[in-house]
Order: structure tokens, then sequence, then C-alpha cells
């Protein structure tokens, strides 16, 4: 069924001109934390920051009683005021690297995995779609394409892909694209495999919907500056590093997606 794109290779760019005019739509990137969107859509992000574009990192919010985890001990912090502290400040740093001004992100402030109670992710589910629809996803009469993470490794990531399906089932305004989330993704993109077909697969299953791959243009500068902004994410990248043998290789490949479709889109992707 997708031998076509691997011939043709649609890019986000064609995509969104299909979809509709870039400039008349509002687009906002989900990042379930602080560095999940830089390290997945980075190069999206410096390339297309003069566009009507929003970030929101979801799970930002600190402990009012600190408390110890074994990640945070893992990247060197006493506790999770110290954590959230100074994950906040490389967070800017980062952005100001980049040259994305400030209101362009926003934290909204929930709780991180590690420092909740997971028997509340129905509820927790519930706020965050309120939140989402109540305050950014407002009137009928904008058009949005929205950003979310295709993994389900992490159950934050998992939970802001819910969410994000649940909102383009209820919203037509909406156009859903799931990044590729590195590091729980990474060669996935790979086409004519057996992890990017059951990638594929899942992501059709989880939405009801037709999955179109979509790749980002590659521009060795920007992924360069991706690379470098990465790395102000201190605490987090030498697990990073750690976690991914080719990760310097993995960072530097364009931002890239799995786009939520219509039979009709696909028809016309795969005509010569």
């Amino acid at each position: 069924m997708f031998n076509f794109l691997v011939k043709k290779k649609p890019l986000i760019d064609e995509i969104l001109s299909f979809v509709g005019d870039f400039k008349e739509k509002k687009h906002i990137i989900l990042s379930p934390h602080f560095d999940d969107a830089v390290i997945s859509m980075g190069g999206f992000i410096i390339s297309h920051q003069d566009k009507n574009l929003k970030i929101f990192n979801i799970f930002t919010s600190m402990p009012k009683i600190p408390v110890k985890t074994k990640w945070d001990g893992k990247c060197g912090f006493e506790d999770s005021t110290q954590a959230v502290t100074s994950r906040t400040e490389e967070d800017k740093q980062v952005f100001n690297f980049l040259n994305v001004s400030r209101d362009k992100i926003s934290n909204l402030d929930f709780l991180d995995k590690q420092y909740r109670s997971l028997s509340d992710t129905k509820s927790l589910k519930k706020e965050i779609k309120r939140i989402l629809l109540e305050k950014i996803f407002i009137g009928e009469d904008v058009e949005y394409c929205l950003y979310a993470p295709a993994s389900s490794v992490n159950i934050d990531h998992q939970i802001i892909k819910d969410i994000s399906i649940e909102i383009r089932k209820e919203r037509k305004n909406i156009t859903l694209f799931f990044y590729q989330d590195i590091p729980y993704i990474t060669n996935l993109i790979e086409e004519n495999n057996f992890y990017f077909d059951s990638l594929v697969r899942m992501l059709k299953e989880e939405s009801e919907g037709e999955i179109i791959p979509v790749y980002g243009v590659f521009d060795k500068n920007i992924q360069r500056k991706k690379q470098e902004a990465v790395k102000i994410y201190k605490s987090q990248y030498f697990k990073l590093k750690s976690h991914l043998k080719k990760s310097d290789k993995i960072l530097k490949k364009q931002s890239n997606f799995f786009r939520l479709s219509s039979p009709a889109e696909i028809f016309y992707l795969s005509k010569d």
C-alpha cells in the first residue's frame, strides 16, 4: 500500500499546501516535555518560526513538595524542585538560541509521570483535553495543523497522542500530524522494513484513519543548528546519547511526520 511513498516521498510543505494555505493556518506543536519538540521537530521549528506557530510544553509543573526520583537522580538533580527549575531554564536558553520569541512557547504545567500517580491517567487526559479545546483550539472558523508525538513508549507521550486523536475526531478544522518521536522512534522512518510498516499500522488503528508518511526538507545548516540546540538541554542530552548509539547522526536528520488523512488524499498523492 505504501510503495508509492518510497518512490515519491511527499514533503511536509507539499502536504501543508495541499491541505490549505500555510500562512492562514495556526500550527500547534504539543511537546510532552521541555525537550521533545526540539529533539523531534527542531528543523521544522527553525524553518517555520516566522509562521503562525506555537509550542505547548505539557508536563512542566513543579511538585508542591520536593520529591526525589530515579530519573532526576541520573540527570544530576537533588530533587524535583532543582530538576524542574533547571529544565525550565534550559528550555528558555534553547529557544533563545533558535531565535524563537517567547510568545510562541507556553507551559501548561501538568505533572510529569515521575511526580504523579498513574492511576489518575483518565482524569488527567480529560483535563488536558479540556484545556486544549477551551484555550487553544478555539473557534471553528480557524484552521489548525496539530503536531503530536507518534510514540506510545512513554505514557506522557501516549496521553498526548490519544488526546490529539480525540480532538481531531471532534474538530474537523484540525489537520493532524504525528511527528517522528525521537528517541523512541529513530530509524523507523526508513521505508520497507518491519518496524516502519508496524508503526504505520499502529497509527492507522489508533486513529481509525489513513496514514501518510511525510518527509521534512533536509537542510544541513538547519539540522546542524538543531543539533547544537539539543545539546543545550544538558541535563537530558547525556542520557539521549547513551540511549542512541548514533545520536548525533539521528539528530542531524530532518523532521519526519505521519499525516492522518482521508482516502481521497491517499489517491491524490499516489498519482504519478
